[in-house]
């Protein structure tokens, strides 16, 4: 026969034979039912042909889905002659419900917010169920529900602290059961800012005001200096169209601007983020071929247009060896949110060997996405010494299912004269998620790029090229293993040259990283050939080890260290091997914002690493007293672009700045609310009772009026908070109130006070048991009740002694609603829903009936004969 589902009825018949029956005239019947399957009704039909039992039998709402076996048999003088067994399946049920229990009015910013959620299983399989929520933290993340079973989690969340007024905040659970749809539930609350914010009638524009002595150490010469500090930015006006931003720090007292010692005047100014100009010196960004960030003096305008973005500039560079002016703009337009263009132009006056030329260039830029793909492209092309060249670069990412793909191409010509020239760097990877904690990838480079940096960021980047393969394990959050295997060649492109090799090798990568430690652990192993010696040089062993630990010995301080060990013979003169070793450390302090230091230390680094500026002892310690602050550099540093002689510099810089707020205008941008609580009950008290408007409180007079001045506009909540003396006293109002403070205005409001009453009531709890009603002490299901006038809504649930109660309702016509939440097809609240008329000082009582619900027979339309009991 079909499948029955569970808790549901069905009708059997069976069909005994008249020859059979006629054999035993004084036969008794009988029905044998699994555990918890009840017959409802029984008939016997005596029929031309024979006898037809009919049943109606009802199956348990808790039965698991299988087959189960009923035996109908024949007895004579209790021995039994006959019988049939019957087979019946009962079908599997999932049906997970998530219904919110609580639904909070409003929060403000810093509480505590602990929205509970009721998870039922309504199905006839025990059922394990993973949690999860996007919000807050869970007080299960995996619990086993039985059939029928259900259980109550919240979800608790500290309410962030914004620089928003009001904001929306969500309380959420997912529950997750292997490949089965995942049951969402959500509820959102508004949250209130529950600071006060700082009263003042004048607009301040914020001015840093400082003084710092510089001294350097430079090869065997010592400077020194003081440099006078002046810094600003803020807005002019109370509608923010008018921003500036200003720096006058000077004089320039050093040759050398890599030391970080030069001057600068620079002004911006801003007006309704749409236009804007700075004038003096910038840092000029026009693309990734053109112009990638070069410093200097000179002007920049740029204007937001409808559709696009207009920028031109002229600059005269500071601190490039080989330029000497620029001009140009460009033109940026938003086709879509997932396509942008952008043309630009560029003329330089370069120099070299050869003596100065001008180099005219122009390129196009976009950026493209679709679906799993990110383009990031540019074409120039540049003209100097009527030589035609052109440049390209690319940058994509692809991704599909647990593939991704990257690739970063910079190609330029040797007659292109750009932020690049004749360079070529191209990069390729893959990586593929093998499961949620096993990735492998494959990655290859090749590196020959001449970047047109300013001197104060020294780099030549070697020759080089590399190819990878990688496996990496994840066994948890905090444990990580790499293994990876490389072969390489790099040259160093510095005169004279300290290193040029090729290398392959194994590495073994550990990292571990916990809340209090964190550590890296590396092995290398493998062979290198040092080709600065001979380019026919055999490959010898080559290997290096290194740790980097790092404590949080209290949550504002932190120590770590370094230690390398390498053996190889990469950077020898005459390709022996040698024994490196590098150690260091590093502390860093945040102390309550107030003591900030920062040390870090290293004995040395490897030759291939000093292609750029490197610290080797770097210690910065700084006071912040709100308005002034002190602090001290020091340190001593490496840099590649200085004469062997001074490569090592040393300086220390002490600075003192004062932080002024002078007034620009005064502030109009303020509001104001007043009020006034009124009843026409003389026993509810008006005298004295506290009000609150957002962070601010106040008390009423005499004659209920309050007033809050000087506020600034915003969403703020008006409230009343409960107290002894309104016990039983409420708003005629709903509240809180969301109340609009309006510059240079005041609002008032008037509050109507009520003595508030009530409703209470109980669940007459009761099973169907053939036609009759029985008060049995059976598991009951979860009922809620529902309070609500249109405007408010009030949520409770029957208690274990099946009652309910609404307390603190004001006056009015109310709707009460009881349901069963999950839509459970076995029970039924007869007339669950009414209309309650609340009365001061009173509280209705409303009863209510829940029963099981008479469901619909199955006929399955099969009969089934009977069988002899020798048979």
């Amino acid at each position: 026969m079909d499948e029955v589902k569970p808790g549901n009825y069905f009708s059997l018949f069976i069909e005994v034979n008249k020859g059979f029956h006629n054999s035993f005239p004084e036969n008794v019947s009988g029905l044998k039912l699994p555990d918890g399957w009840a017959i409802l009704s029984e008939k016997k039909l005596v029929k031309e042909t024979g006898i037809r039992y009919m049943y109606t039998i009802s199956t348990s709402k808790d039965s698991p889905a299988k087959t189960y076996f009923l035996e109908f048999g024949l007895f004579v003088r209790g021995q039994i002659i006959a019988y049939k067994s019957i087979d019946v399946g009962v079908s599997e049920n999932y049906k997970i419900e998530v219904t919110s229990l609580r639904k909070t009015e409003y929060v403000v910013e810093g509480d505590t917010l602990i929205t509970p959620f009721l998870i039922q299983n309504l199905g006839n399989t025990s059922e394990r169920l993973k949690l999860n929520t996007n919000s807050g933290k869970l007080d299960f993340n995996d619990i086993i529900l039985e059939a029928n079973e259900s259980k109550v989690v919240k979800v608790t969340q500290i309410i962030p602290k914004t620089e928003q007024s009001n904001w929306q905040m969500s309380s959420d659970v997912t529950v997750l059961l292997g490949n089965k749809r995942p049951v969402y539930s959500v509820v959102s609350v508004p949250v209130y800012s529950n600071r006060e914010k700082k009263k003042d009638s004048h607009l301040r524009l914020p001015v840093s005001v400082g003084i710092t002595y510089l001294g350097y150490k430079l090869g065997n010469t010592n400077l020194n200096a003081l440099r006078f500090d002046l810094e600003s930015r803020g807005f002019l006006d109370f509608k923010k169209n008018h921003y500036v931003d200003f720096i006058v720090r000077g004089p320039n007292n050093y040759a050398v601007p890599n030391l970080g010692g030069y001057d600068q005047y620079s002004l911006k100014y801003i007006y309704k983020e749409n236009s804007s100009v700075v004038i003096g010196d910038f840092t000029n960004r026009v693309s990734n071929l053109l112009e990638f960030g070069r410093a200097g003096r000179g002007i920049k305008i740029e204007q937001k247009t409808i559709d696009g973005n207009i920028s031109v500039f002229y600059q005269k560079a500071r601190f490039a060896l080989n330029q000497r002016y620029a001009f140009g703009g460009s033109y940026e337009k938003g086709i879509s949110e997932n396509v942008k263009l952008k043309v630009s132009q560029i003329t330089k006056k370069l120099s070299d060997k050869k003596g100065e030329f001008i180099s005219n260039l122009v390129s196009s830029s976009g950026y493209f996405k679709w679906k799993n793909l990110d383009i990031d492209a540019e074409v120039s092309f540049g003209l100097a010494r009527n030589k035609l060249d052109m440049a390209i670069f690319t940058q994509a990412n692809y991704r599909i299912g647990k593939l991704r793909l990257h690739n970063r191409t910079v190609r330029a010509g040797e007659n292109y004269h750009g932020f690049y020239n004749n360079s070529n760097f191209f990069m390729n990877s893959a990586n593929y998620q093998l499961s949620d904690k096993i990735y492998v990838g494959l990655s290859s480079s090749f590196s020959r790029l001449n970047r047109s940096f300013d001197i104060t960021d020294f780099s030549v980047s070697p020759l080089s090229k590399v190819h990878t393969a990688y496996l990496s394990y994840r066994l948890n959050g905090k444990h990580m293993v790499v293994i990876n295997r490389t072969n390489q060649e790099r040259e160093d492109r510095l005169e004279p040259s300290s290193f040029h090799y090729k290398e392959s090798f194994n590495n073994l990568t550990y990292n571990y990283s916990s809340p209090r430690l964190e550590v890296n652990a590396q092995v290398r192993y493998g062979k290198a050939a040092n080709l600065l010696v001979s380019d026919n040089q055999k490959s010898r062993k080559s290997y290096a080890s290194s740790l980097e630990p790092t404590v949080a010995v209290t949550p504002w301080l932190r120590m770590g260290g370094y230690l390398e060990y390498q053996h190889t013979n990469k950077f020898s003169n005459d390709n022996s091997s040698q024994n490196l070793f590098y150690y260091g450390g590093n502390v860093s302090m945040n102390y309550k914002d107030f003591i900030k230091l920062n040390f870090m230390y290293r004995n040395n680094y490897a030759p291939d690493e000093l292609f750029e500026k490197r610290s080797f002892s770097n210690v910065s310690l700084s006071f912040d007293f709100k308005n002034q602050s002190l602090s001290l550099i020091g340190g001593r540093s490496f840099s590649p672009a200085f004469t062997a002689s001074n490569q090592n510099s040393s300086f220390f810089s002490i600075n003192y700045v004062i932080k002024l707020n002078p007034i620009i205008s005064k502030n109009k941008n303020i509001g104001h609310l007043g009020g006034k609580l009124v009843s026409t009950d003389k026993d509810i008290p008006k005298n004295g009772v506290m009000v609150k408007l957002g962070p601010y409180k106040t008390l009423t007079d005499s004659s209920g009026n309050f007033y809050f001045n000087d506020i600034y506009p915003d969403k703020y909540i008006f409230s009343i908070p409960p107290t002894f003396e309104l016990a039983g006293v409420k708003s005629e109002m709903k509240t809180p109130l969301e109340i609009d403070i309006i510059s240079d205005s005041t609002s008032f409001l008037e509050i109507p006070l009520v003595k508030t009453g009530g409703v209470a009531g109980e669940l007459d709890f009761r099973i169907a048991d053939k036609y009759h009603y029985t008060n049995e002490n059976q598991e009951r299901p979860i009922v809620l009740a529902k309070l609500t006038n249109g405007e408010e809504t009030y949520m409770t649930s029957v208690n274990k002694n099946n009652t309910y109660s609404f307390k603190e309702v004001k006056p009015g016509n109310w709707k009460l609603v009881v349901y069963i939440p999950g839509n459970q097809e076995e029970y039924e609240i007869l007339n669950n829903e009414s209309n309650v008329q609340i009365e001061s000082s009173k509280v209705e009582m409303v009863n209510f009936t829940l029963v099981s619900i008479e469901r619909r027979i199955q006929n399955t339309g099969q009969q089934f004969h009977l069988s002899s009991a020798n048979k």
